[in-house]
C-alpha cells in the first residue's frame, strides 16, 4: 500500500510588497473570497431560488516586528499621513524547514486599514509585536514551488524588541514623562468603501477618513503635579483652545535602551481626563495616575535600528 505523503508544516511566513521581499511575518490571517447567498421566489412555483452575490474579500491582519524591509513601513507611513498609498501587488508565502515554497496568496490593490502599535510596560518581559490590518480589492491562492525569492531579508535581522523597552515625551511635562510607567496601544483607523466596476464580479475600494487612538499613560502621581494644573486648566477651566494643545512622542528601543528603532511623534493633544488609582490603606506601591489626551495625528519616524 502506498504510503501517504508526509504533511508539510509552515515554518516560515514571508511578505512581499510591490515584488519586492519585505520580511518575516509572526503570522497572517485573511484575504479569503466569499460570497453572499441570494434568495428570489420565482413565478408561482413558491420555490425559493438560490445563486451566489458579488464576490468580497476578508480583511488581512499580520502580525510582525521590527527588521521588515523599507518598502514595508513606507506602505504603513503614508497610510499614516493621510497619503493613502495603495499597493498594486503582494504576496504573503507560506515556507518550510527548508525555505521551500509551500503556498503563496498573491493579493492585489491593498490599502492598510489599520495598524496597532504595542502597548509598553517597565515591568513587562514581552516581546513587541506591531498588528497591521490590510484590505485587497482581489486575491488568488498560488501552489507553491521552488525556494524562496532572492533578496529575502535573512531573520537574523529581526530586532529584539520588547515591550519594556521605551521612551515617552511630552512638552511642557518632562517630570511626568521620566516617570511614566506604562503607555496603552496606540492605533490608527483608515476607512474605506467599495464601489462596484461594472463587467467584474470584483469591487474597488477607496480610501476614506484617517483617525486616531487616544494617548493613555500611567505616570507616578508624586511627579504629576503639571498634569494636574494642565487638567485643571484645559478641563475644568475651559482653557481649550488650540494653541493649548501639546505634543507628544514614544520612541520604541532596542535591547541596548540607546538605539531607536522608531518614533511616533504625536501632535494636537488635549488632555481629557486624569484618574489616579484606587486609595486603600493596604496599598504597598507608590500610587499612580492614568492620564489620557487625545491625539490629533500621528507620524511615524524610523530610527538607526528601524530595518531589515
Amino acid at each position: 500500500m502506498a504510503l501517504s505523503p508526509r504533511p508539510v508544516v509552515t515554518n516560515r511566513i514571508a511578505i512581499d510588497v510591490n515584488g519586492t521581499p519585505s520580511g518575516w511575518v509572526i503570522s497572517h490571517s485573511g484575504g479569503n473570497a466569499s460570497a453572499p447567498v441570494i434568495s428570489e421566489t420565482i413565478g408561482a412555483t413558491n420555490v425559493v431560488q438560490k445563486h451566489i452575490g458579488g464576490v468580497t474579500y476578508a480583511p488581512h491582519e499580520l502580525k510582525c516586528a521590527t527588521g521588515m524591509g523599507k518598502n514595508f513601513f513606507d506602505w504603513i507611513d503614508k497610510s499614516l499621513s493621510s497619503q493613502h498609498l495603495m499597493v498594486p501587488q503582494g504576496a504573503i508565502h507560506a515556507l518550510d524547514t527548508d525555505m521551500n515554497n509551500i503556498s503563496s496568496l498573491n493579493f492585489f490593490n491593498a490599502l492598510v486599514t489599520n495598524v496597532a502599535f504595542p502597548a509598553v510596560d517597565a515591568s513587562s518581559k514581552d516581546a513587541a509585536v506591531l498588528t497591521v490590518g490590510f484590505q485587497s480589492e482581489y486575491t488568488r491562492n498560488v501552489k507553491g514551488g521552488g525556494k524562496m525569492p532572492g533578496g529575502a531579508i535573512t531573520p537574523g535581522k529581526q530586532k529584539d524588541w520588547k515591550c519594556a523597552n521605551f521612551s515617552l515625551k511630552m512638552d511642557g511635562h518632562p517630570d511626568a514623562s521620566k516617570y511614566t510607567s506604562k503607555v496603552e496601544s496606540l492605533t490608527m483607523g483608515a476607512a474605506t468603501t467599495t464601489a462596484g466596476t461594472g463587467e467584474t464580479r470584483d469591487y474597488q475600494i477607496v480610501p476614506g477618513a484617517t483617525s486616531f487612538s487616544n494617548l493613555s499613560c500611567m505616570v507616578s502621581e508624586s511627579h504629576a503635579d503639571t498634569l494636574y494644573q494642565y487638567h485643571e486648566n484645559f478641563v475644568i477651566k475651559g482653557l481649550c483652545s488650540m494653541d493649548k494643545e501639546i505634543g507628544a512622542s514614544v520612541e520604541y528601543l532596542a535591547a541596548d535602551l540607546k538605539t531607536v528603532l522608531f518614533t511616533l511623534n504625536l501632535t494636537g493633544l488635549g488632555i481629557i481626563n486624569l484618574t489616579p488609582d484606587t486609595l486603600a490603606t493596604s496599598m504597598t506601591t507608590h500610587r499612580q495616575v492614568k492620564a489620557e489626551f487625545y491625539v490629533t495625528e500621528i507620524k511615524m519616524v524610523p530610527g538607526a535600528g528601524m530595518w531589515g
